[in-house]
Parts: C-alpha cells; structure tokens; sequence
C-alpha cells in the first residue's frame, strides 16, 4: 500500500494464531475503514488494538518509515481530503481539500509525498519545503489511479486502469511499463538479487487476479485468480518484500492472507470483517520502519512477523 498493495484476500474458517519467530520484530497494522469513519489498529496477529483515528470515510491509509500516517478523507469529488497523522493517531498536516477520491499514498526517498486522485485523474506531489503540484503525464493517459510503489532507484509505479505508469527519479519523464486492464494495485518486489513488479486487478463484484512481471515490463507470472473474493477498491499489501509469493488483499470479507507459493493457493483470514466494527476496509498498511524505495501503495508496503520471516536490514 504501503503499498504494500497492497493488497487479494479470503472467507475460510477461524483466524489462525500467529506468534513471531525468535528475534523477530512485529509491527502493527492500520486499515481505512470507509464504513465505520475510522482508521482501526490491529496487531501482528490481527487482533484489534483501537481506533487510531477519526476520519470521515477513508480511503486509503500508508504509514512512511518516520511514524507519519497518510489517509485520503472522501466528502464529495472536488471536496475530499488528503491528510497527515502522527505515529499517536493526531492529525499534523492537511495538505489538500479540493481533490477527489485518493486511492494510494506513498512517500520517497526525498521525503516528498504523492498522492492519487481516481476522480480527478492525477497525481499530486506535496514536498517537505510546503511547495506542491501534480506530476506530468507527457504523452500518457491517467484513468482512476489507484495504488503506488517505489523501487530502488526511487521510481514511482502507479496502477491505472490500463497501465502501471512509471516516473523517473527525477519525476519528468514517464513510461507505460505494464498495459493490462482494471489494475488497482501495484508493489515492487525482490524475486532473488532482482526486483519485479506485483499488481492486483479487479474484474467483477467477486473475482480479480494477481500478476507479475520483471522490472522492466516483461510478462512473468504468476497469474492467480482471486475468485470468491469480492475486490472492491482493492488494496495490495506484500508483507514479506523478500517472499513474492505472500500477500494481503483487501475486499468486502475483511483482510485476507494469500500464499501462492503452493498450488492452487492457500487463504487465510487475517483481520474479518466485524473485527473491532470493521465494515467496509478500503486500505492497509503496516507501521515497519522500512527503506521508501521499497514501500508498497495501498496502500500498504512491509513485513509481518506471525504469517512471514523477515529479513533484518
């Protein structure tokens, strides 16, 4: 989210108890919680903790890696809300009350923070000198942006219907790198000594796909339908940036944990919804310290301790 998408997720049985492995840090989560107007806390294991924050319909949520909380507010398209919370839950910042739907936030590597707007098709930049504006498309198109991710050499990737653009370090020139339809998430992840690229897609009320492809663009797999899982606004989360094949997804059953790594795959439930009044998650994220050229953007982005080993930096 976040990324991490971050996020695919699932309807099964009891929530599994996850313990961390020795030496092993474990960091909480925060959900935007549309339904309920709040950003809800839960630990490691998913367990509900409180309510972070009063938000009037959040829409998305992404924590950076210096305790700041970003949540998109949503009034009315052209009324909404783009703020900043500290690590305590207290509102810092409001940087924008004119935009419309914010579907992903990130944070890079300069500390300048990006937001997109899937009502007004755009992406805003806010940099820490208070000085903002909204990156150039050039010769591409922007239809609903939705979530975001940054790769080692400070690269943006936003998911569009359509596209997973790419932006420069320097945020001037930008490319389509991946052409495929209803994308809505996407993360940046190591597969060996290499990075790729992660998306969601959402097709219908019940069904959406997982997909992958090198760094550059090239079609790689997997390609792992999430059926049976309502995907509305879905946002990805790879909690395990070294483990590709372990994921979080957000839907209308709540948060749920994918393991593509066996075949067909395995769903479990993470956080369900009516967990501490969850109604309608629209966003994850985890608060991890972690490099911003390896967030994930929907929101969500990090390593969870209970499902996943981590490895230290």
């Amino acid at each position: 989210m976040s990324t991490l998408r971050v996020l695919l997720l699932t309807i099964c049985g009891a929530v599994a108890t996850l313990g961390s492995a020795p030496g092993e840090a474990a960091y909480d989560f925060l959900v935007a919680d549309y339904g309920s107007n709040q950003v809800l806390r839960y630990d490691s294991s998913g367990n509900f903790l409180g309510v972070f924050a009063s938000v009037y319909r959040p829409t998305t949520v992404y924590a950076d890696a210096a305790g700041n909380v970003y949540v998109g507010s949503y009034h009315t398209n052209g009324t909404s809300q783009f703020l900043r919370f500290d690590i305590n839950g207290n509102l810092t910042k409001t940087y924008a009350t004119n935009t419309g739907w914010i579907g992903g936030a990130i944070v890079d590597a300069n500390g300048v923070v990006y937001a997109s707007d899937n009502q007004q098709n755009k992406v805003y930049y806010f940099k820490p000198d208070d000085s903002s504006g909204v990156l150039p498309l050039g010769s591409q198109s922007l239809t609903t942006p939705m979530g975001m991710a940054l790769d080692s050499q400070d690269r943006l990737y936003v998911a569009t219907n359509g596209h997973i653009l790419r932006w420069d370090a320097d945020r001037l020139n930008v490319v389509s790198v991946v052409q495929n339809p209803r994308l809505n998430s996407v993360a940046i992840v190591k597969v060996g000594s290499a990075e790729a690229i992660r998306a969601a897609r959402n097709d219908s009320a019940t069904s959406g796909y997982f997909l992958g492809w090198d760094i550059d663009g090239n079609w790689t797999g997997p390609y792992v339908e999430t059926q049976g899982v309502p995907q509305w606004m879905n946002s990805m989360l790879i909690p395990d940036l070294t483990n590709p094949s372990s994921f979080l997804l957000v839907g209308s059953t709540g948060i749920v944990h994918y393991d593509i790594s066996v075949f067909p795959y395995v769903k479990t439930p993470f956080i369900p919804i009516g967990s501490g009044g969850l109604t309608a998650p629209y966003g994850i994220t985890q608060l991890v310290p972690e490099p911003g050229s390896l967030a994930v953007m929907a929101a969500g982005l990090a390593g969870m301790a209970g499902f996943f080993r981590r490895r230290n930096a």
